[in-house]
C-alpha cells in the first residue's frame, strides 16, 4: 500500500497483481505514515492481516472521511485462473518444494492454494480472501476510483500516472516465477474448481478463462 498526501492518492495492494513493481515506482510519493499507522493498528486486531495488503473497506474505516473522499484510490486485479497459478508457484518456489507434477494444475493444487490462504489469513470471512474484496465492500459498493488489470499492467498504470500528473515509467519485473501460460496448465477439473471457488470474483470483475474485462466495464465513470 502506498499513501501519498502530496499527490493525493491511495494504492491498494491486492497480492500477485504486480503490486511490488508498482510500489517500487510509487514509493517515492509515499508520505502517509500517519494514516498507515492507523491502518497498522487496525490490522493488528485481525489475526494474519498484513497492513500492506489492507482491503479498501478496512482502510475507509481507519482514515478521515475527507481524505477518503478527496484522494484518488486505485487497485489492480488479475484473471482468477492465472492468479491461482501464480499463488501456487510462488508459494512453492519460496519453500523450494516445487513438485514434479506441477506441469499441470489439478483440482488438488487449486484447493492447496485456497486452504493455504484460509489457514494463513483468517480474516472475517472467506469472501475477504477474494480479489473482489479489494473492489467492493460487503454492501456491494465499489470503493476504488480506478480498477486496473494485470493483463494490461503497463497500459493501465500509464493511465493512472497521467491522471496523477506524474512521469510514466516502465514497471520493473519483480517476484515472478517461470511456468507455462496458465491456459496450458489446467486440467479440466482444476479449471472447474477455480470457477467454483472464485465464482464471485469471476462474476463481479468480468473475467472468463480466456476473457479480460475492458477498461470501460470496470471503470464506467472513468474519463
Amino acid at each position: 500500500m502506498i499513501i501519498s498526501h502530496s499527490k493525493k492518492f491511495i494504492f491498494f495492494a491486492c497480492g500477485k497483481t504486480g503490486t511490488t513493481s508498482i510500489e517500487g515506482i510509487l514509493k517515492q510519493y509515499h508520505d502517509g505514515d500517519d494514516l498507515f499507522g492507523l491502518i497498522r493498528e487496525k490490522a493488528a486486531e485481525i489475526p494474519g492481516h498484513i497492513p500492506k495488503h489492507a482491503r479498501p473497506e478496512m482502510v475507509k474505516e481507519c482514515i478521515p472521511e475527507e481524505v477518503w473522499n478527496e484522494y484518488f484510490k486505485f487497485v489492480f486485479v488479475r484473471n482468477p485462473w492465472d492468479w491461482v497459478v501464480s499463488q501456487y508457484y510462488f508459494a512453492n518456489f519460496k519453500k523450494k518444494k516445487l513438485d514434479h507434477f506441477t506441469n499441470k494444475i489439478h483440482r488438488r493444487h487449486v484447493e492447496k492454494v485456497w486452504w493455504r490462504r484460509v489457514t494463513n489469513n483468517p480474516y472475517d470471512s472467506c469472501e475477504s480472501l477474494m480479489q473482489h474484496a479489494y473492489v467492493y465492500d460487503r454492501k456491494g459498493e465499489k470503493l476504488p476510483d480506478f480498477i486496473g488489470c494485470y493483463e494490461r499492467l503497463q497500459e493501465d498504470f500509464d493511465q493512472i500516472c497521467r491522471y496523477l500528473n506524474i512521469p510514466c515509467v516502465v514497471l520493473p519485473v519483480k517476484n515472478t516465477t517461470t511456468h507455462k501460460p496458465y491456459r496450458e496448465l489446467y486440467t479440466w477439473r482444476g479449471r472447474k474448481r477455480v470457477a467454483r471457488l472464485y465464482e464471485k470474483d469471476i462474476q463481479l470483475l468480468g473475467y472468463g478463462f480466456n476473457q479480460t474485462p475492458d477498461r470501460d466495464s470496470l471503470n464506467p465513470c472513468w474519463s
